[in-house]
């Protein structure tokens, strides 16, 4: 991984040393043809030498970076939301799934491309959603006020329709935010589980369609979600207390986990903490 990043990055200086060769022969052309300095150089091949450069950079940056088309599902949520900004920021092509018109205008804003879906929709009209995708996020959830009859059809059914959509499409990795906790609904368990109705049985089962769906997956149990600054730090294992946790720092996890294939096929809990996020994970799948 290391000396393939050095080769790309190596490549991609090459092509700027050749792009700076390239424009100081031009420039001696072009002054020699028109014998003055009335014609601006600049002016005339400006656009055409950087419009060719970044093309070939892009390309050298692309080719060495796993650029990643990634379908968040539940893009709209705040979770969501911060996980499509930080995909586009790494350089990713991240794809909002939203189920209404006036949901488009906070990605289009940003350049974040959109796609129309509802979980109530066909496991066949989903599977149009996110095919094509390198990943899947599924971030949604029915919300804390709502009753325990959305919570199933949200949580479960629509996670379930989800799972089985991107199984259809071939999808190469779904990740799925769960919840802390959610892996001992049927054993002893703390009782704050119990505390919040249908959500936890809902998070349990719907993991557990994931782990036995023949997707390769990651599924990350966060705990108590907060609107704080983002610090860059958490604790991941297995049985955690439900500390609290930044969703930012939840959605630099979840890129984490989109970029690193390494890590499919993996479920652990994580709250914020004194590791790095980067240290953390290393630590948790090795």
């Amino acid at each position: 991984m290391v000396k393939e990043s050095l080769l790309s990055n190596l490549q991609f200086f090459i092509g700027v040393s050749k792009s700076i060769e390239c424009w100081y022969f031009l420039k001696m052309k072009f002054e020699k043809q028109h014998h003055s300095y009335e014609l601006n150089f600049e002016t005339v091949y400006l656009k055409k030498i950087v419009a060719l450069f970044i093309l070939d950079s892009r390309g050298k940056i692309m080719r060495g970076e796993n650029i990643m088309k990634v379908t968040v599902i539940g893009a709209n949520g705040n979770i969501g939301r911060l996980a499509t900004e930080k995909l586009q920021k790494k350089g990713h092509t991240p794809v909002a799934m939203v189920r209404k018109e006036s949901q488009k205008p906070f990605f289009k804003d940003k350049g974040i491309d959109t796609i129309f879906g509802d979980l109530s929709d066909s496991i066949e009209n989903l599977t149009k959603v996110v095919e094509g995708s390198d990943a899947v996020v599924f971030t949604a959830g029915s919300g804390g006020s709502t009753g325990a009859e959305q919570t199933m059809m949200i949580d479960l059914d629509g996670a379930v329709k989800a799972i089985e959509a991107s199984k259809n499409a071939a999808i190469p990795h779904f990740i799925m935010v769960s919840a802390i906790g959610s892996d001992r609904w049927l054993t002893d368990h703390p009782e704050f589980l119990d505390q919040l109705g249908a959500y936890y049985p809902a998070k349990f089962y719907a993991d557990e369609w994931l782990i036995n769906s023949g997707l390769h997956y990651t599924i990350l149990r966060p705990g108590a979600l907060t609107d704080d600054p983002e610090t860059g730090k958490i604790s991941t294992g297995n049985h955690l207390d439900p500390s609290p946790i930044s969703r930012s720092d939840v959605a630099e996890v979840i890129v984490a986990m989109v970029e690193d294939s390494s890590k499919k096929d993996k479920a652990f809990d994580f709250v914020g903490g004194q590791d790095l996020i980067s240290n953390a994970l290393a630590k948790e799948i090795n």
